[in-house]
């Protein structure tokens, strides 16, 4: 364990945990402190740019090139439906949401409140097992641009939940 300018992390062989070195990426005043850096730290924080360009477009995600098809906007002035009241439950603000593969397959695009990918499964559970209920069982993706991530749910067979998680470049 070692103390960061983000708080106390766990470090590996590179010198610096990858979630600190994004958020490092964020504040130029931190990536240019050598004297609180290793080299390798120096090292990621200038090759760290250049992996955020690997990362596709939203537009270029699995979501659009091959899970989702003939997707179409809904009305979200107009738009009801029991998912629309668990995400909203769930402070989840909507800014898009579309009905894909003849309507079979919504994607719901806005802010959540906690990172998907993060220490929140008492928030993101729960959410999960009230859209199990409110959209029939049928799998769905969360565009969160809060965290530039697609998070894909889908309900198997088994009664469990199965997630799936694509980062993509920030817009």
């Amino acid at each position: 364990m070692s103390q960061t300018p983000y708080g106390t992390s766990q470090r590996d062989h590179s010198g610096i945990a990858f979630r600190e070195l994004v958020e490092a990426c964020h504040d130029p005043v931190v990536l240019f402190q050598p004297a609180k850096h290793t080299l390798d730290d120096v090292a990621l924080s200038v090759l760290l740019p250049s992996l955020a360009w690997a990362l596709p477009a939203l537009k270029d995600t699995e979501l659009y090139s091959s899970k989702a098809t003939d997707c179409h906007d809904v009305d979200l002035k107009t738009w009801q439906h029991p998912a629309r009241a668990v995400l909203e439950k769930h402070d989840i603000k909507l800014e898009r949401v579309q009905l894909c593969n003849e309507g079979h397959y919504p994607i719901f695009t806005g802010q959540v409140p906690y990172d998907p990918t993060g220490q929140t499964k008492n928030f993101f559970l729960p959410l999960y097992e009230e859209m199990r209920k409110a959209n029939g069982k049928w799998p769905y993706a969360i565009v969160a641009t809060s965290d530039d991530i697609v998070v894909y749910v889908s309900y198997p067979a088994s009664d469990g939940i199965s997630l799936d998680y694509e980062q993509y470049a920030e817009q």
